[in-house]
């Protein structure tokens, strides 16, 4: 009878001490709270990490429902091939590679090295300070986002590769951004002191930013940029808007405080918003300008189907070798000058009483004009005219003789052409421009009064 009773009793601390140590181990697996680790470290499926000091690299391989919330990591983030991460709150002093992954949520974080995102579907990355660049590649729903009020900033480059619905909003960026061969890419409400560069992409929609640097659309299609300003620093030139072999780019109420190119594209509407600097449209087709205030001049060369409506245009207005050209509504306080148009439409459009309409001829000779005004402040302009097509370059120097800016330097039809010299980071004095196109140089004296 004893023994039967002995027997139950150890059977009986037997069992606690089993169930004690299912308890501790499940402990263990779900929950890790304060912890330091000095070698690297790979993150358990279903485990919340909370508080803990990683010393060395911290690996997620393979797993899914992990948290990993208030950590401080030396080393690098790895992940590959993990679901439903959910990272707040961390500290990383390395890089953070992240692949084949669903479902990731990284969070309030401060990131000091690049971010190498691929192959990844549903990727969150909110209100994070991030030094290094992010670079994206063959990834479908990024998105990264910030509120201002939280004193976010991103000084790397971001670059976007092959990917679709890729979602950027309410960044302060010092860097630049190049998109790639990506489709549905949103840019809103940035402030961003470097440039844009658009490649072979689709449904780009970038609005409502402050940008300070050039944008540049080459050979891409549906893309609107909208209610933003393009800002130009004095120091690099920056500030303008190229677009190259692309096809329905909208550009609305967009202040441009540089120049605007388009080059061999197609549906390219400027509607609304103050320009600073000149807009040139070069082999282009079905071209929409509206409501525009600029202060440079209009230029449209070889272009067909171009509607030019309700304008307001401080320089000259000139159309070469261009077909189905329709003015209308426009004022026009520069000259109106046409070469060579088919299909020439001018409805209701004035000129300021102290300009001309002409229409000019085949150029014979070589010249290069007095620029005008001079003395001038702050910018001036240069017209010149070429015989012969070939190399042109048109240089400005100072009294030292010493070279200052470069106007022209290309290769040129033949044809009468205007340039403009902005003083911007220039003192007062005499300044020189010299003319070089076949065996013609000419140079002339310009005074900059400030």
């Amino acid at each position: 009878m004893n023994q039967s009773i002995k027997k139950t009793k150890l059977l009986s601390q037997i069992s606690r001490v089993l169930a004690l140590s299912i308890v501790i181990t499940t402990f263990n697996v779900i929950s890790v709270f304060g912890e330091v680790y000095y070698n690297d470290v790979y993150l358990e499926e279903g485990s919340t990490y909370r508080g803990d000091t990683f010393k060395g690299n911290v690996f997620i391989i393979g797993v899914k429902d992990v948290s990993l919330i208030d950590a401080d990591i030396e080393g690098n983030l790895f992940m590959d091939d993990a679901e439903n991460i959910y990272i707040n709150r961390m500290n990383l002093d390395g890089k953070s590679h992240i692949k084949n992954s669903r479902n990731i949520d990284l969070l309030e974080s401060g990131l000091d090295g690049d971010i190498l995102v691929e192959i990844t579907h549903n990727l969150n990355l909110d209100e994070s300070n991030i030094d290094g660049n992010i670079i994206i590649k063959e990834s479908v729903n990024i998105e990264l986002t910030s509120a201002h009020s939280a004193g976010v900033s991103h000084d790397g480059n971001i670059q976007i590769e092959l990917s679709e619905n890729v979602s950027l909003t309410d960044l302060d960026l010092d860097s630049n951004i190049e998109i790639n061969k990506s489709m549905q890419v949103s840019l809103i409400s940035l402030e961003l002191d470097g440039n844009i560069d658009l490649t072979e992409s689709d449904y780009i929609i970038i609005s409502d930013n402050m940008l300070d640097g050039n944008i540049n659309i080459n050979k891409s299609n549906y893309i609107e940029l909208d209610a933003s300003s393009v800002m130009q620093d004095p120091r690099a030139q920056d500030g303008n808007v190229f677009v190259n072999e692309s096809n329905e780019v909208v550009i609305n109420q967009v202040h441009v405080h540089g120049d605007i190119q388009t080059s061999k594209s197609y549906g390219v509407q400027i509607t609304g918003g103050n320009h600073s600097g000149n807009i040139e449209i070069f082999e282009s087709e079905s071209v929409y300008f509206s409501d525009l205030i600029l202060d440079g001049n209009l230029i449209v060369n070889k272009s067909v189907d171009v509607s030019i409506l309700n304008n307001i245009i401080y320089g000259n207005l000139e159309i070469y070798e261009s077909e189905n050209v329709i003015l209308d509504g426009n004022t026009i306080y520069g000259n109106l000058i046409t070469y060579k148009l088919y299909g020439f439409a001018n409805k209701f459009s004035k000129l300021n009483d102290k300009n001309q309409e002409s229409e000019l001829m085949d150029v014979k000779n070589y010249s290069l004009l007095q620029n005008y005004p001079n003395p001038f402040n702050p910018s001036t302009t240069i017209s010149y005219s070429i015989p012969e097509e070939g190399l042109v370059t048109l240089m400005v120097y100072n009294s030292l003789g010493e070279e200052v800016a470069i106007l022209v330097n290309e290769f040129k039809q033949v044809g009468s052409y205007e340039v403009s010299f902005k003083s911007v980071g220039f003192p007062s004095g005499l300044y020189f421009y010299t003319i070089e196109a076949g065996d013609y140089v000419k140079t002339k004296k310009m005074v900059l009064m400030k």
